[in-house]
This record gives structure tokens, C-alpha cells and sequence, in this order.
């Protein structure tokens, strides 16, 4: 299994800041502009918000990607949501030392790791983030 960086939202088109509520599809399935023919299902994705630069969520691929009839965000991959963060919670994507990608690309468990630590520590200082 391989983890995933993907890009949520585009520079002109931010992730909306109340996403969780408001953009939810993203909760139940990954969008990518050209088919994630390497993802395979099991595989894992963390989200960042393209235009803020943050890390917002970790979902796990539970299907293959469908779609390839036109439009901008064509293929949808199933998921399901591991660790998710409100947008002006999550932590900045240089934290982790990490620096933005046009689509998505793989991690290493290393970086996958300092995200999950990161992401985490937001969790601990907040307990009413817990759910």
C-alpha cells in the first residue's frame, strides 16, 4: 500500500474554510483532473488545501477511481475519512516539511508520519476536537 499527497481546492478556487461542512463530497471521494492510475484501494491520501497550504485530512481509498467523461475534476476515487481538521486548525504543509504539488504525489512513511504527528498534536491541544 502507498500514501498519497493530493491537492484539495486550486490557488484560485481555496478550499471553502468551513469545507467539512460545505465541500463534505471530499469526505466520501478523492477528485483528480487525469486518472490516480498508481492508487490502488487500501492505498492512503492526505488532503491539503491547495490555496492555504494547509493539511487537512487523511482518508483511506476504499474503491477505484470512475469517471473519465469530461470536466475538470473527472476521476472520483471512493473514500473514507481516517483524521480530518478544520481548515484554520490544520497545519501548515512546510511544517512537515513538505512543499506543494500541482495533482498529487507518493509519500514516504516518514513524511506520512510527521503529518500524522502534526495532525495529532492540533487534536491533543483541542480536546473538543474529538469526536
Amino acid at each position: 500500500m502507498s500514501i498519497w499527497l493530493q491537492s484539495v481546492g486550486t490557488h484560485t478556487e481555496p478550499l471553502d474554510p468551513d469545507w467539512i461542512r460545505g465541500c463534505d463530497e471530499l469526505l466520501s471521494s478523492v477528485w483528480s483532473t487525469k486518472h490516480p492510475n498508481q492508487w490502488s484501494e487500501g492505498d492512503t491520501v492526505v488532503y491539503y488545501a491547495s490555496g492555504h497550504r494547509r493539511v487537512v485530512a487523511v482518508v483511506r481509498l476504499c474503491g477505484n477511481a470512475e469517471g473519465g467523461a469530461g470536466g475538470r475534476w473527472q476521476w472520483r476515487t471512493p473514500v473514507r475519512p481516517l483524521l480530518v481538521l478544520d481548515l484554520d486548525r490544520a497545519p501548515l504543509l512546510a511544517d512537515a516539511g513538505l512543499v506543494p504539488v500541482p495533482d498529487y504525489k507518493r509519500l514516504s512513511v516518514a513524511e506520512y508520519e510527521r503529518i500524522c504527528d502534526l495532525m495529532l498534536a492540533v487534536i491533543k491541544a483541542n480536546p473538543s476536537l474529538h469526536h
